[in-house]
């Protein structure tokens, strides 16, 4: 009875689950998924082509927007090979013509797709390539395309080449064949089942599998993949209904969206709208007109965070959608079709106040305010163009005069800002920062100015060290990225009323400022100046950090560059130079002391020498070209770092000198800031763990050489900084005694100084302690980089 019970209870289960798929549409579902490699109007793809391979099969699919005619369309592509010196050995060019996919008698969906994108996609056109020139050695394979009619083509590319199964694997892949994939074998080589055959003949229908050849370098920067789905029919893509964006956008204006990941993105406009869509990852742009639908699609590859701008070539009102939630930080809204979700540009409001001229803006201080701060625009809806002017007036407590100063603004146009008023839009300048420093005892500042001119004045806030955003902004950007106009949880700054504030607004003069939430590169002008080292005074004890990463034969060998090696693991060949001397050193543990090491170079033991230290380095004289390498006499695990290139993918290292720091005591740091530069040090710190650290630093001591003029960022006397190691990335620090040797053992963690552009050109000392955590031994491993740029000359 009980039994009866559960399968009954099983059967009700399966068909509560079946029962909503029971219209399921197996017709409707792609018969195969393959990757093909994108390649557009000035874009090529190199793939790397192993030794022993004769011939490759390329086979290409034709891009077309969804509202082309059912016609024909030109296209070409171009293949270079060259062998494996780099010298071209092969150049051919393939014209062709292809339409719209293969579509079944009663629908008009087309039979292949993109599974990430709405776009037809036209049939397939395959051809051989011979690569008898490379003489079975290895090579790389180029690929571009060309417009063989009016248009830049954009062609999906899929490379392979044929490699042989052995008796086993054709065995017991003829047992697990389904029904459809004896069809599909045996639909180009017979009339006949596949049962109906000879043996033998079906031994050759299943003797090769082709592999896909490997494109090289960075997906998404050097390359991009698409899913293709192939199939009788597949899901029609249907239009939905949208709205408007508030704000028609054109020329001068954009709309900045920020992703996190791969995404679609569905622009709707009227047809023939140009679009400019920039990219984080290719700053670039490219250009993209909407066809008749009233609508296009637009991919992105996932690069992780980063901006997307969008940019009508001329005034035009848009609107967009997308399928997915995940990759957008963006603000989204529910749209009327179900699964579907509407973007909006993520905008927040800052309100300035327009200066005059006669009427002033007054701005209370407290006590011995130190710094007052100024954001600066231009209001773009008249006037004299782009400049603008301030005339501050600082007045004590009975309103006499104390000092003036002056500041003449003159900026360039924001794409990502504008001024609303209640019924009209209008241009505005990018903002400009500026400090001032009050005299003492100034208890007021008066502001004037041209009319154009708009200011919104802030304060630092005491005591905060590193500001933080609201989520979903409370990530950290890419390298040399920053938010700008995220809203914050707690900031550096805090803005400030004026103290004639309901005046201001009774005269129509505050200003609100529509600024769109974004990624853009951290603030600088003029070019970046060389990065210095930073010796400390003394010189601590110091290691070697061997900061490991992944080299390809496709890269240039860096100068500085160490072949890493694991004993115990295969060891790849390497290259000697014209000069003949390989320079290597060793790492390993207690257990080596005592025996004899020797390298085995192609094959032939060196003379080696005794291990008396775990840490050691030496020298060999070899023949200039390739050889091969072994170990004997040390344990497995020992590191080998060799200064020689290699002749395959490898792991090479970086070496970079670090200096104790031990806890609670202070290393000083001296450093020279020239006239124009705008500084900051970049701390590293390495552990044998993640852990985190704290570390106090003062500036010349805790006062600070500086000037006080108008500037862009004053310098903090002294603070704490926190980083975690291994947020950065790994290394090894080269030292003896170690117990546990990798290649990528210790973790390094960073954390950035800022300086502002008040310290006077000269000498200064940075002052550094550990104050917080520890690795477990005696000391940590810093390094202190300066980095900055150089003011253009005004």
């Amino acid at each position: 009875m009980k039994r009866a019970t559960w399968v009954a209870a099983v059967c009700l289960f399966m068909l509560a689950v079946l029962w909503p798929v029971r219209g399921f549409d197996a017709s409707a579902q792609p018969s195969d998924e393959i990757l093909a490699y994108e390649v557009g109007a000035g874009r090529t793809v190199t793939v790397s082509v192993p030794g022993g391979v004769n011939r490759v099969i390329v086979s290409t699919w034709l891009l077309v927007g969804l509202g082309s005619a059912d016609e024909l369309f030109p296209y070409g592509v171009q293949l270079d090979v060259v062998d494996f010196g780099g010298a071209s050995v092969l150049s051919r060019t393939f014209e062709t013509r292809s339409r719209l996919s293969d579509v079944m008698a009663d629908t008009d969906v087309p039979a292949a797709r993109l599974a990430d994108a709405a776009a037809w996609v036209c049939e397939p056109r395959t051809f051989e390539l011979s690569l008898d020139e490379l003489r079975g050695g290895a090579g790389q394979l180029t690929i571009g395309t060309f417009p063989n009619g009016p248009a830049s083509p954009t062609v999906l590319l899929r490379l392979t080449y044929q490699v042989e199964r052995g008796e086993l694997e054709r065995k017991v892949l003829e047992r697990t064949l389904s029904p459809q994939q004896m069809q599909h074998i045996m639909a180009r080589r017979s009339s006949l089942g596949f049962f109906d055959i000879p043996e033998e003949r079906r031994a050759d229908a299943l003797m090769y599998w082709e592999r896909r050849l490997t494109a090289l370098g960075q997906e998404g920067r050097d390359y991009t993949t698409r899913r293709l789905l192939l199939g009788d029919a597949l899901p029609r893509f249907q239009r939905e209904p949208w709205t408007e964006v508030a704000e028609p956008f054109g020329p001068g204006r954009r709309l900045a969206l920020t992703v996190d990941g791969p995404g679609s993105l569905r622009v709707h406009a009227e047809p023939m709208t140009e679009l400019l869509v920039v990219d984080g990852s290719d700053r670039r742009g490219s250009r993209h007109a909407v066809g008749q639908e009233g609508f296009i699609d637009l991919e992105f590859a996932d690069h992780g965070l980063r901006g997307i701008e969008l940019h009508p070539i001329r005034d035009a009102a848009i609107a967009l959608s997308t399928d997915s939630l995940e990759p957008w930080v963006t603000s989204l809204e529910p749209s009327e079709r179900a699964g579907r979700f509407e973007l909006r540009p993520d905008t927040r409001r800052q309100t300035y106040y327009r200066l005059d001229q006669q009427r002033p803006v007054d701005v209370g201080l407290v006590g011995d305010q130190g710094v007052l701060g100024l954001r600066v625009r231009v209001a773009l809806d008249g006037g004299d163009g782009r400049a603008a002017r301030v005339d501050a007036v600082f007045e004590d407590m009975e309103g006499g005069t104390i000092s003036k100063a002056r500041l003449a603004v003159d900026r360039e146009p924001s794409i990502l800002e504008w001024l609303r008023g209640d019924a009209t839009i209008a241009d505005v300048s990018e903002s400009e920062t500026v400090l001032l420093h009050p005299p003492h005892g100034a208890v007021r500042v008066r502001l004037f100015g041209t009319p154009q001119t708009l200011v919104e004045a802030f304060v630092p806030e005491p005591g905060v060290i590193a500001p933080v955003h609201l989520s979903p902004y409370d990530r950290q950007p890419p390298e040399g990225l920053a938010w700008r106009n995220a809203p914050w949880d707690v900031s550096a700054r805090a803005s400030i009323h004026p103290d004639n504030r309901k005046q201001l607004e009774f005269d129509g003069r505050s200003v609100a400022v529509i600024v769109q939430v974004h990624l853009e590169p951290i603030e600088g002008r003029g070019e970046p100046i060389v990065p210095r080292v930073l010796r400390p005074a003394g010189t601590p004890s110091h290691r070697y950090l061997m900061s490991a990463f992944q080299y390809r034969v496709t890269e240039k060998a860096p100068d500085d560059g160490w072949l890493l090696v694991e004993t115990g693991r295969t060891s790849p060949k390497f290259l000697v130079d014209s000069s003949g001397e390989l320079r290597w050193m060793y790492l390993t543990t207690s257990e080596a002391l005592g025996e004899r090491f020797r390298l085995v170079v192609d094959g032939t033991p060196t003379r080696g020498e005794m291990v008396a230290v775990t840490s050691g380095s030496g020298s060999l004289q070899l023949a200039p070209g390739p050889h091969s390498l072994g170990f004997d006499g040390l344990p497995k695990g020992s590191l080998l770092a060799l200064e020689a290139q290699p002749m395959q993918t490898a792991t090479l290292a970086k070496r970079q000198r670090v200096y104790g720091l031990r806890r609670n005591r202070t290393i000083n740091i001296p450093f020279v800031r020239n006239a124009g530069e705008r500084l900051s040090v970049v701390l590293f710190a390495v552990c044998a763990d993640e852990t985190e650290l704290e570390f106090r630093f003062r500036l010349d001591g805790g006062a600070p050489k500086t000037h006080r003029q108008f500037f862009r960022r004053s310098s903090d006397p002294e603070g704490v900084v926190g980083l975690r190691t291994g947020d950065y990335g790994r290394g090894v620090i080269w030292e003896p005694g170690r117990r546990r040797l990798s290649a990528t053992a210790d973790a390094v963690g960073r954390a950035i100084l800022p300086f502002g552009d008040d310290l006077v050109p000269g000498e200064h000392r940075l002052d550094l302690e550990l104050t917080g955590g520890g690795c477990g031994g005696d000391r940590v491993w810093v390094r202190a980089v300066l980095v900055g740029r150089r003011d253009e000359e005004k």
